[in-house]
């Protein structure tokens, strides 16, 4: 629940059917995770949408660029401060979404992710991969 005076601009959805995910976060102006990360995360971001995240070894990875702001777990006067920010930087809010789309296509994407792994793969079968950057950390130079 949130407090009366915000339940017009807040919605909890609830269980939410996956065809209609994508409309949903079309019309958010920020999406928001406070717990554990999830594969939506990532379909958010492919629908534009800037991130709020609670800081964890995972989500450090899902907010670069400046696609989001991480916040600590539990800790919901950062939470307040990173919507506040979020919400009220127009500019911000646009370029962080722009950003994340971006980071969507350019290093989540399966097809981005499949030819990284193979290209892993064709390394160590030919030798060659005592310099092998991981495939997590790798993702992030193709990324303007």
């Amino acid at each position: 629940q949130c407090d009366p005076t915000h339940s017009n601009r807040i919605h909890f959805l609830g269980m939410t059917p996956n065809d209609k995910m994508p409309g949903f976060f079309s019309a958010a102006d920020v999406g928001v995770w406070p717990g554990d990360p999830a594969v939506s995360i990532l379909e958010a971001m492919a629908c534009s949408l800037p991130l709020i995240l609670s800081a964890s070894d995972t989500t450090r990875h899902l907010i670069t660029g400046d696609n989001g702001i991480p916040f600590s777990r539990r800790n919901s006067s950062e939470l307040a401060s990173a919507l506040s920010l979020v919400l009220s930087d127009v500019d911000r809010r646009n370029s962080m979404s722009e950003n994340s789309r971006l980071l969507a296509e350019n290093v989540f994407d399966w097809k981005v992710v499949a030819k990284r792994t193979n290209q892993v793969y064709e390394e160590i079968l030919q030798g060659t991969d005592e310099h092998i950057q991981p495939i997590w950390d790798s993702r992030f130079s193709s990324v303007a």
